[in-house]
């Protein structure tokens, strides 16, 4: 037991001898710390719209009555797929059957003009059709790759840093060290020109509507300082 003990002290000395080695042999990180700005202007000449269905009926065959549903407003909008996002159902008081469902799609803004005259001439006795909403925010593919060019500008404007300072201090041997990305919200920037086009323009008007992408990344750049 005695001698299991000394070994276990000439082990923990040992070990803390060669931490304490290490620790005053270790390079000293010296970092810069600084943050880098871009934002681009990120466009787009389609737009999510929302339909709401109700539909009254005594028939029971549901799945009919959705395939239906969904056929009329493929047509409607030249083949444009829609996906539902809710559905419900219910009866009356007098047992007939209330089906609802949420429908929405992304389509091009020359068809959106036209849209909402056509989706009511769905409605008749025991079928309403309504839009809901037309949300002209970038797509979910636009807004990725506005980020992917905004990073790229990013990393070369890094790299044109990192080329300065090392040419500024030649045995500095300065390296990127991290990135931090932080993406603000999108905004408008003429939410006037978002009004005028809620209020159904004229099918001929082309119109490219638009939101700032800003992101900001929180880099540090670092070299070894030698003992």
């Amino acid at each position: 037991m005695k001698k299991l003990t000394v070994t276990f002290l000439t082990f923990i000395s040992i070990f803390f001898a060669a931490t304490a080695a290490f620790a005053e042999n270790r390079p000293i990180l010296n970092t810069i710390n600084y943050q880098q700005q871009v934002e681009k202007w990120v466009t787009t000449d389609s737009a999510d719209v929302m339909v709401s269905v109700n539909v009254t009926t005594k028939e029971k065959k549901f799945d009919a009555l959705q395939h239906q549903v969904m056929k009329k407003l493929e047509e409607l909008s030249d083949g444009r797929q829609w996906h539902i996002d809710s559905f419900s159902m219910s009866q009356d008081q007098s047992g007939l059957e209330v089906l609802s469902w949420e429908v929405r799609s992304r389509m091009p803004l020359a068809l959106v003009n036209s849209l909402r005259q056509k989706i009511d001439s769905l409605s008749q006795a025991g079928q309403q059709y309504k839009i809901q909403n037309v949300d002209f925010e970038p797509s979910l593919v636009e807004k990725v790759k506005a980020f992917a060019e905004l990073r790229q500008r990013v990393y070369d404007q890094v790299k044109v840093e990192l080329d300065n300072l090392n040419k500024s201090f030649p045995n500095g041997h300065y390296f990127l060290h991290s990135i931090d990305f932080v993406s603000p919200p999108l905004y408008a920037a003429n939410q006037k020109e978002l009004t005028l086009m809620r209020s159904a323009p004229s099918e001929k008007t082309a119109v490219t509507l638009g939101r700032n992408l800003m992101l900001i990344a929180n880099v540090k750049v670092a070299t070894f300082l030698n003992k």
